[in-house]
């Protein structure tokens, strides 16, 4: 620095930056696995959590919040086995109305099918994988109060957007439903950067839950 009259001087500084959010490499070798995470119909579904389990000795379990994308990324070592996982605590009642009540008995009944895999699995509520009675009796403990919480199932549910529902019926789910909502790479050697799950919120099969923060207070159709 050098003022008016020819005075000059000089310091030496340093700055020191932390990775707080995970997001640089920790290694030369280390490769990615990213994804996104939305509902059946692509609405961003923000809130949840994912969890990274792993490494040489199954060592690492680190976990990160989706950012307002609905998107998650983490480094990791070559070579080695790792899982992911998802998690989103989210309200019970969110899009659960009578509506979603009439559309589930229709379908046991048969006058109205609902028509996606998704949307079958939603209408699980006890987590049984049988789509009947039972689901409807759960869901109105839910809506007049005397459950605060579904016993048997989740709020949100994710699914591998990969898996292909092998063994549905009309009527009840695959067998490994519950299991899909954790993928797997063995000796992972390459990033994976499609590493995508749809959330399904459970009660909800005509789409009115509000799945982020940015469509809250909107009037959905």
């Amino acid at each position: 620095v050098v003022d008016d009259y020819g005075n000059w001087d000089y310091c030496t500084t340093s700055i020191t930056i932390d990775d707080n959010d995970d997001v640089c490499p920790d290694s030369p070798s280390a490769i990615r696995i990213a994804g996104r995470i939305t509902n059946e119909i692509d609405e961003i579904v923000d809130g949840v959590t994912v969890r990274l389990q792993g490494g040489a000795l199954g060592q690492v379990d680190r976990s990160q919040s989706v950012d307002e994308q609905g998107v998650f990324n983490f480094y990791v070592e070559k070579g080695h086995d790792w899982s992911i996982t998802g998690e989103k605590l989210d309200a019970y009642l969110n899009g659960v109305t009578a509506q979603d009540l009439s559309l589930i008995q229709r379908h046991i009944v048969g006058s109205e099918m609902l028509d996606s895999d998704f949307k079958r699995m939603a209408s699980d509520a006890n987590g049984d994988s049988d789509i009947d009675i039972r689901d409807i009796l759960d869901l109105r403990k839910l809506l007049l109060g005397i459950y605060d919480e579904l016993p048997g199932n989740l709020s949100w549910r994710l699914v591998d957007k990969d898996y292909e529902f092998d063994g549905m019926s009309e009527y009840s789910l695959p067998s490994n439903i519950y299991e899909t909502g954790e993928i797997v790479y063995n000796n992972l050697t390459s990033s994976k950067l499609g590493t995508d799950f749809i959330a399904v919120k459970i009660g909800d099969v005509d789409d009115d839950t509000v799945p982020n923060s940015f469509m809250e207070g909107e009037e959905r159709s």
